[in-house]
């Protein structure tokens, strides 16, 4: 894709979700996937292939995108973007993607900078291959390296104040909690392995909207059934309160795929990535993972306010909003850890 278009976060996301969701319409054996500035095409079979990279090419014509061409040819492994796809086997179970070689061995030798004083350079380059690892393959919710996460902002902090370039070469004090979650990160995530069925798109069971007010949170199921809950509230943050509303509700639907419809922008990108900027965003993250099934899975929803059909009842009036009838970003989220429930996979895969 052109150079550029996977930094347009609001952009990218509906392209991506426009022209994915249409290319894959009716299409039982292939699938593809958004992969930074990349597309990742996999089907059972080359003609399945060829048909589905051509129809993507139509839809991007229809859209004035130039789409350029494959950087590899299809095949059963495929090294791209550091990491190393792999759909050889005849067990869909064991289709997977995980870290190439030279990038975990990278990972390795960057433990040996962890120290309790730390360069902002060497502290962001350690941090920052783990938050790589996790994207891509491990998808485990960084709130578990809290420490970790306080430390990074605290450094940020530190470099935005001084304002001089060589405060990026000048050693931090950092705390003995931040240094064991860095090495339990990098060990977790340079040897983590995902498999290729966690990439398929997962439907929707319900569709949930969630909101708080200064006093009160409610969440409003308007699929398959209508039916809402309403609590009462003494946060003074409406952040953790919109948080705590979306959090409940995923709770309470998580046997399903939740589409939960949020319209606090803070509390979707604390779902969406995993974690917050805030420890009491990671808390309420922490004792969500806890709760949840091991396979959770959700769709989230941004919303404008006026399109939020839990308003009424956050503000303890019980009754629906109306539907707004617009189309809104949506987002997949989930921590899959595990095999997923049988059916069909990739056996070819071209970037």
């Amino acid at each position: 894709m052109p150079q550029g278009f996977s930094l347009a976060a609001i952009i990218a996301q509906s392209s991506s979700l426009h022209l994915t969701t249409n290319a894959m319409h009716d299409t039982h054996d292939a699938m593809v996937k958004p992969w930074i500035d990349n597309f990742l095409f996999g089907a059972m079979c080359l003609s399945s292939m060829e048909s589905l990279t051509n129809k993507f090419a139509h839809l991007c014509d229809d859209v004035n995108l130039e789409l350029k061409p494959a950087d590899l040819p299809p095949s059963q492994t495929l090294d791209a973007l550091g990491l190393h796809f792999d759909v050889s086997s005849e067990d869909i179970y064991d289709h997977f993607v995980e870290l190439q070689e030279k990038f975990r061995k990278t990972m390795e030798g960057d433990l040996s900078l962890i120290s309790d004083r730390m360069t902002p350079r060497e502290y962001f380059q350690v941090f920052g291959a783990c938050m790589w690892a996790n994207y891509a393959v491990a998808r485990q919710p960084m709130c578990r390296w809290e420490h970790a996460l306080s430390a990074l902002r605290e450094i940020a902090m530190h470099i935005h104040h001084s304002g001089r370039k060589e405060s990026w070469d000048e050693p931090v004090p950092v705390s003995a909690m931040a240094m064991q979650d860095l090495r339990d990160m990098s060990g977790t995530l340079r040897n983590a392995r995902m498999t290729l069925r966690s990439l398929k798109e997962v439907n929707t069971t319900t569709d949930v909207f969630t909101d708080a007010s200064s006093w009160a949170w409610g969440y409003l199921q308007v699929q398959p059934r209508l039916a809402g809950q309403h609590r009462p509230h003494v946060i003074h943050d409406i952040f953790v309160a919109e948080l705590l509303a979306a959090a409940d509700a995923w709770h309470t639907f998580s046997q399903g795929v939740p589409n939960l419809h949020v319209d606090n922008t803070a509390a979707v990108g604390a779902l969406v990535k995993g974690h917050s900027s805030t420890a009491k965003g990671n808390l309420i993250l922490s004792r969500l993972y806890q709760c949840l099934p091991s396979n959770a899975r959700a769709k989230i929803t941004t919303v404008p306010t006026n399109c939020q059909r839990a308003d009424l009842l956050s503000r303890g009036v019980f009754a629906s909003g109306p539907a707004c009838g617009h189309e809104h970003v949506t987002k997949s989220v989930g921590w899959v850890v595990g095999r997923e429930e049988k059916g069909e996979g990739a056996l070819f895969l071209s970037s």
